[in-house]
């Protein structure tokens, strides 16, 4: 099941463009150099940027795969990779090929990739006591429930073997072991650990500092034994953007409604004279909409004297209560 999930991953030329807008994939925690007999513990995160969404409706389920490939003289027997969460192993399936070691998860994540959210799991990398040097590179890549792929990142790390035993030296040589010369190779080999330890670390932080993984040229090779570029995307469902635009023209629609409503609703304006009549748009205030409405010269003739006298007869009530109040007001001065 795990390989038709891998195989189905294939990515389209269009999605290795949307990569790198889109989900970030980063493996952190891995050490330059890895001694023989010793672990390590290294943490991959996937991230799905925020932007216009409609946050958690559109969230999805992930699920891992790692690729390890031995070079040197280190044998791919020699590695042992686990995928440990809170404390507890996660059921994979390995698969052990040549110099290559696949292990890919049985079940997806139990976190969700939301909108501005993140996904994170973490491995355990470990060497045998008698494991020869070399180098493995890890490929962390990030699958959807569909198998599409989300992206990917990959790290490189040095294994520093078990030392090999010296030979005894040949009883018929007068002359010892010159010191000073095994004291240089063990100089020599220590200054190489550390530049190749520098140049690991390096190449450890490119391919996943700017979230697109492997280089665009880079493939990697499948359970199954398809070769697959070594990266891809999802696209965001359109349904989102559509859902989102007509909750947006459907609120302010609500709004615009509510808004007229309290402006120029069946309530009308109340007066001193009675009710007003209500002011009900544009074709009741506009002669001309008002015909083209189909309405009645002398009905919208006689209309608009009975408003102008009650809009009239309500000014004059409310002036008259101002000056009302004025009186009043300029009396209780006058008693102080």
């Amino acid at each position: 099941m795990a390989a038709a999930l891998l195989a189905a991953a294939a990515p389209a030329p269009a999605e290795a463009a949307a990569l790198r807008a889109g989900d970030r994939v980063r493996v952190t925690g891995a050490p330059g150099t890895l001694r023989a007999g010793d672990d390590a513990r290294l943490t991959s995160t996937v991230r799905q940027p925020g932007g216009l969404s409609l946050g958690r409706l559109f969230c999805q389920r992930v699920r891992w795969a790692v690729q390890a490939t031995a070079t040197g003289g280190l044998a791919i027997d020699d590695l042992r990779l686990t995928r440990d969460e809170n404390g507890r192993a996660v059921p994979v399936d390995e698969t052990r090929d040549g110099r290559t070691l696949s292990v890919v998860d049985r079940r997806d994540d139990e976190g969700r990739l939301c909108r501005g959210d993140r996904v994170t799991t973490r491995y355990r990398l470990a060497a045998d006591r008698g494991a020869g040097s070399g180098r493995v590179a890890l490929t962390v890549t990030a699958l959807d429930g569909g198998g599409r792929r989300l992206g990917d990142a990959s790290v490189t790390v040095r294994v520093a073997g078990a030392a090999a035993p010296t030979p005894a030296p040949d009883p018929g040589d007068s002359a010892p072991p010159d010191a000073d010369d095994t004291g240089g190779d063990d100089s020599g080999t220590g200054d190489t650990g550390a530049d190749d330890g520098g140049a690991d670390d390096t190449g450890a932080a490119d391919p996943g500092a700017d979230g697109s993984g492997a280089d665009d040229g880079a493939t990697i090779t499948l359970p199954s034994g398809q070769t697959v570029p070594a990266s891809s995307n999802t696209d965001l469902p359109v349904s989102g953007f559509a859902f989102g635009t007509l909750m947006l023209l459907g609120g302010g629609g609500f709004l615009l409604n509510m808004y007229y409503r309290r402006q120029y609703g069946p309530e009308g304006v109340r007066g001193r004279h009675g009710r007003l009549p209500p002011l009900v748009g544009a074709a009741a205030r506009l002669p001309a909409l008002a015909l083209a409405a189909g309405r009645d010269r002398r009905a919208l003739a006689a209309e608009l004297r009975s408003r102008w006298v009650d809009l009239r007869a309500e000014a004059a009530w409310r002036w008259a209560g101002l000056r009302a109040r004025l009186r009043r007001a300029s009396v209780r001065r006058g008693r102080r």
